[in-house]
């Protein structure tokens, strides 16, 4: 009885990565003047990031239904073999409650569902894990149970680079926009317990990047699981931030990857981010 791994495609692991770690995806999509684009489907991620910087409005996302999610469990339990599933955060999407549901149609321990309660290269983080455990010969209910522990400790933290994209949310005024402009400060963001929040303020990019250092060596590291670096089409950004981090470079596992569609619509193009599982 094999272990399928399955994540929706808001952890961003590139089409490589899939491969190599023999992982399912659920593709999320976005929604630009209401037609819906699938990640990697419809749309690539450079034509996305391009498509973003001339529209007026924040494209909306879209998550997948169970219908989806059943179409993908059914050949896997069909071979007899278990699906693991590695969801964006609920407290972001509705894409694990679709899961969830999903599930019901199958039989009891056919079908484990995590919630990462994280997005991008904070579930990717879980995903790794899962894929490690999977290779050494772990049961499915071990490495479930092992997901649902991280998934407590999981943090990111993203540098929002370019502050016209959450004042075209609706998430930052434009007097907001106009001060912290002139002023150079970078909001910084965190994906921690499922949801996002304001985590701080700093002058500059640099600046911004040894705030997330320090927070790091504050809340320390479980090295076991290593850390990951993304970025919405700024792949020059990612070695500055790991720097920072590790001015002496690291031994750990690093997951360096882009930001895909559904944070990058948000997030915006220019921003970079880490993620760690804390000790």
């Amino acid at each position: 009885m094999a272990i399928r791994i399955i994540t929706d495609s808001t952890a961003d692991l590139p089409k490589e990565q899939r491969e190599a770690w023999g992982i399912d995806t659920a593709p999320l999509g976005v929604v630009f003047d209401g037609k819906l684009y699938l990640q990697d489907i419809d749309m690539t991620l450079e034509d996305f990031y391009e498509r973003l910087a001339s529209s007026k409005e924040i494209p909306s996302t879209a998550q997948v239904n169970p219908e989806a999610f059943a179409e993908l469990f059914a050949p896997i339990v069909e071979a007899g073999d278990q699906a693991l599933v590695i969801c964006v955060s609920s407290g972001l999407s509705g894409t694990c409650q679709s899961a969830m549901i999903a599930k019901e149609s199958f039989p009891p321990g056919s079908v484990y569902v995590v919630d990462s309660r994280n997005v991008t290269i904070g579930a990717a983080l879980l995903v790794a894990r899962a894929v490690e455990k999977r290779d050494a010969g772990a049961p499915i209910e071990q490495i479930a149970s092992e997901l649902e522990d991280m998934s407590q400790r999981v943090v990111m933290y993203a540098i929002i680079n370019d502050l016209s994209y959450p004042h075209k949310g609706g998430r930052l005024p434009a007097v907001g926009l106009h001060v912290l402009g002139v002023l150079d400060i970078k909001p910084i963001v965190s994906i921690w317990n499922g949801v996002a929040n304001s985590a701080g303020l700093a002058r500059g990019m640099r600046g911004a990047y040894r705030w997330i250092a320090d927070r790091a060596a504050k809340e320390g590291i479980d090295e076991r699981y290593g850390v990951a670096f993304g970025h919405t089409n700024a792949p020059h950004l990612m070695p500055l931030l790991e720097a920072a981090v590790f001015p002496k470079g690291t031994d750990l596992s690093v997951l360096r990857h882009p930001v895909g569609m559904v944070l990058g619509a948000h997030a915006g193009p220019g921003s970079v981010a880490m993620a760690y599982i804390k000790k």
